[in-house]
């Protein structure tokens, strides 16, 4: 069996695509902060989606400085 997804299909379904991405990070950002739960959490909009994609940038570099400091001590 293979799972692998193509540019060609990547690309015909893209909105399905780009929200199945979207919502995979926001996961593993909601699984960050089970881990750290005094971390303050943010709430994802839905929003269009180039919005949301900064949305989560911008939520995924806060963590980033988060874990730097973590591992800093």
């Amino acid at each position: 069996m293979n799972n692998a997804i193509a540019y060609s299909q990547d690309r015909k379904s893209k909105d399905w695509t780009f929200n199945y991405y979207a919502t995979n990070a926001w996961h593993r950002i909601q699984d960050y902060y089970a881990k750290y739960p005094a971390l303050k959490r943010d709430t994802m909009t839905m929003s269009p989606p180039k919005a949301r994609w900064e949305q989560l940038q911008q939520v995924f570099g806060k963590l980033v400085d988060h874990f730097e400091g973590v591992l800093k001590g």
